[in-house]
């Protein structure tokens, strides 16, 4: 008896360490910036995280043998480390052919596949409230200078493809004063993240946010060539999985304020 309860344990802890190893993790790499409404605010991550954070932690309920590892970094280092395989996988980016070109996507008739989107995030043109400036939804009138732009983000590069200079900063408080400063012409920046550092901050009272947007972008998880090729099938179930609770519980993963 004594001989087979050994054999059982055994054969016990040898499930459990197979099943561990079988467990796959996914290194998920995303911006350390100030993001309240999509993925918190806080290091390494919020105690009531907003939409794609609370998407992220539910994706092991729905794939148990998922084991997640996040980490915060810049956002031109989260691109780095999914070209150079030090990140699996990064939330969240547009897709652009620079970053298909360093990661995966759901792919149909060529083009990303928008049923798989995390979220679809507007950028907003930002002004002093006594300049010219304007954007009709085509072109920028009466503008004086360059355009202030996040580093590395996908904006810059459509409006360079516009013709229209701009500078590239690591914080948007930092092109916010550069604004005022006259050092810049306009902002262009993500809606939601702009709103958030504006509303209510006298330090910026003389800023105005012009519509209609800019740009309207879908972004994604975008998933390292290394990870998809080596899970294929994985890779599949995680996008349809993070699709399936977009549309599922679109309300209660709403945008949340600080």
């Amino acid at each position: 008896m004594l001989v087979f309860f050994r054999a059982a344990l055994l054969a016990l802890s040898c499930c459990c360490a197979a099943a561990r190893a079988e467990d796959v993790a996914l290194r998920v790499a995303y911006e350390d910036k100030d993001t309240p409404d999509y993925a918190g605010a806080a290091a390494p991550a919020p105690p009531h995280p907003a939409a794609l954070l609370a998407m992220l932690g539910q994706l092991r309920g729905r794939i148990p043998e998922l084991r997640l590892v996040l980490s915060r970094k810049p956002w031109p280092r989260c691109l780095s480390d999914l070209e150079s395989g030090a990140a699996d996988a990064v939330l969240a980016g547009s897709a652009t052919p620079q970053r298909l070109a360093l990661g995966a996507l759901p792919m149909r008739a060529g083009r990303p596949d928008r049923r798989y989107r995390l979220a679809s995030r507007s950028y907003s043109l930002y002004k002093r409230k006594d300049a010219a400036l304007a954007w009709d939804g085509r072109r920028f009138r009466d503008l004086e200078g360059r355009l202030g732009v996040m580093r590395g983000y996908a904006i810059g590069a459509d409006l360079n493809a516009l013709g229209i200079p701009v500078s590239e900063v690591d914080l948007q408080e930092n092109a916010f004063r550069m604004l005022l400063a006259g050092r810049l012409g306009g902002v262009v920046q993500l809606s939601a993240e702009a709103d958030h550092l504006l509303a209510g901050n006298a330090e910026f009272g003389r800023i105005a946010k012009v519509a209609p947007p800019v740009a309207v972008k879908d972004y994604y998880l975008l998933i390292s060539r290394g990870f998809q090729a080596e899970h294929p099938r994985l890779a599949r179930r995680i996008w349809a999985a993070l699709a399936e609770m977009r549309r599922a519980e679109a309300r209660r993963l709403a945008p949340k304020r600080r």
